[in-house]
């Protein structure tokens, strides 16, 4: 192993310690790889479910209240990908599937109750 390569995994050994990241080294071989998604700021390679977003991102003014003024994806996500840590991530995720099924019943409810204003036919 060259000193420079050594150094390099010494360096992402120390990283991964710190913060309690696992490292795994193994080779990979080109039949082993069955997909190669590209995901970019523009783009994710599958639609992301409606609980990764905030409930104000599909809102055309959204760009004029948010912190950063960028249209991508990762600007609308439920939580912040540069401040957030995993746990954080989830309970904001988990948090907004709970509020997006609190909405759906509500839907529910509004058009069972529209139901019964409905007229009905005499027997």
């Amino acid at each position: 192993m060259s000193t420079s390569l050594k150094d390099q995994y010494e360096a992402s050994q120390k990283a991964a310690r710190g913060c309690g990241e696992v490292l795994f080294y193994a080779r990979i071989w080109a039949e082993n790889i069955l997909a190669d998604p590209e995901w970019t700021s523009k783009s994710t390679p599958f639609d992301l479910p409606p609980r990764f977003f905030r409930p104000d991102a599909n809102r055309a003014d959204q760009h004029e209240h948010d912190r950063r003024p960028s249209r991508h994806w990762l600007d609308r996500l439920i939580w912040d990908p540069q401040e957030d840590e995993y746990p954080t991530a989830v309970s904001k995720v988990l948090a907004r599937k709970s509020e997006k099924a609190r909405e759906e019943c509500r839907k529910d409810f509004i058009h069972f109750l529209a139901m019964l204003d409905q007229p009905r036919d005499p027997p």
